[in-house]
């Protein structure tokens, strides 16, 4: 597994994409920025090819805990 971090903007998926020579369809790519990005995406691991990217884990993250806690809802911190 390789984990590439760095700030909003600063060519992460660009280099990605030269660093592991990846053309269109010759990966599974995963985004958590677009408006229906679900968790479950995720857990249905026969998608998953040799090369799997995880964009915005975060908000996968998010997402999840969003969904099973309702510690926002209540107020509770």
């Amino acid at each position: 597994m390789h984990v590439v971090v760095g700030g909003a903007f600063n060519g992460k998926r660009k280099w990605v994409k030269e660093h592991y020579r990846l053309q269109s369809g010759a990966c599974k790519w995963f985004c958590g920025y677009v408006n229906n990005a679900k968790m479950s995406e995720i857990y249905e691991t026969e998608h998953f090819q040799k090369i799997t990217v995880i964009e915005g884990i975060e908000q996968y993250i998010f997402h999840l805990i969003d969904q099973s806690s309702d510690w926002q809802k209540n107020g509770k911190r």
